[in-house]
């Protein structure tokens, strides 16, 4: 580009591009364009183009667009730079630096924003059964005698069950979501009812085992071994419920045909929540039942 302002002379920067240039300024642009290595089969157009685009400032590729790639090879060939013009042809010049990387490809996420929302919900639930948790050990290795004197004993072999129950619902709700991933939508059906009625048969009989034990005299104000029982089974309890009424949500969407294999976020979301309380159940179990 310092060529062709030489050419010009430093007055060219400050005329203003306002129509045809006059017979004598024709004459000495021609003349300049000559010395600059251009042809002088330039026409009137193409000089009053490259005049604009000189007194601007801009770049040999502006240049190249403005009077085509066939005008700019014949002069820079007759200086001698054809082979910098074929280089500007595959690379386009910048303003300074390096010449930005190429383009590369988004990847695709890793997960979506509700699963994110729904592990960071699980990570405050760990962090809420981990406290309580805590409190159970302190009392019961601090107890001399635990359970403590004239308390009913707990229900070990119907809770070992009502255990198995729930882990069968764990590997039903993993099977739907393979079932969606598949787009079997009856197989779908079919394993979500079947695990919400685990999860019913499982919350109904630690209800019947709720209905003995106070029946039996454990009750929360009975001792601190009754209040912690309550706390922590209750709170369980009450995770499996709100993921039951979840789950039958879903299974009611499933049989509208809201889920696919390429949208089937909440029915994924609900089985990671419902992977969750059942994962936990059998922490609890061996603590407070076995422990």
């Amino acid at each position: 580009i310092g060529r062709f302002l030489r050419a010009f002379g430093p007055q060219g920067l400050d005329i203003k591009l306002a129509g045809l240039y006059d017979a004598a300024e024709e004459h000495d642009v021609r003349r300049g364009l000559e010395r600059a290595g251009f042809g002088s089969d330039l026409t009137r157009a193409d000089m009053e183009r490259l005049r604009f685009f000189v007194c601007v400032g801009d770049l040999e590729e502006e240049l190249i667009r403005a009077l085509g790639a066939a005008a700019v090879e014949r002069a820079l060939a007759a200086n001698g730079d054809l082979r910098s013009f074929r280089t500007l042809q595959k690379q386009p010049a910048f303003g300074g630096g390096e010449p930005p990387a190429p383009p590369v490809r988004q990847n695709a996420p890793v997960g979506s924003n509700a699963a994110l929302a729904v592990a960071m919900f699980l990570g405050a639930e760990a962090m809420f059964f981990a406290g309580l948790i805590g409190a159970y050990i302190v009392f019961r290795v601090a107890a001399p005698i635990w359970p403590p004197p004239f308390q009913p004993r707990l229900p070990i072999g119907v809770t070992g069950v009502n255990t198995l129950i729930l882990l069968a619902s764990a590997v039903t709700m993993r099977w739907s979501l393979r079932a969606v991933r598949a787009n079997d939508r009856k197989q779908l059906i079919r394993l979500l009812a079947t695990t919400a009625a685990l999860g019913g048969i499982f919350l109904a009989i630690q209800g019947f085992e709720w209905i003995r034990l106070i029946h039996f005299g454990l009750t929360v104000s009975s001792s601190v071994y009754g209040g912690l029982f309550y706390t922590l089974i209750g709170f369980h309890g009450l995770h499996v419920l709100g993921a039951l009424i979840w789950l039958l949500t879903v299974f009611v969407l499933t049989q509208q045909g809201r889920f696919s294999k390429e949208r089937h976020v909440g029915l994924q979301t609900c089985c990671m929540y419902w992977t969750f309380v059942v994962g936990l159940w059998p922490v609890l179990y061996g603590l407070i039942y076995l422990y």
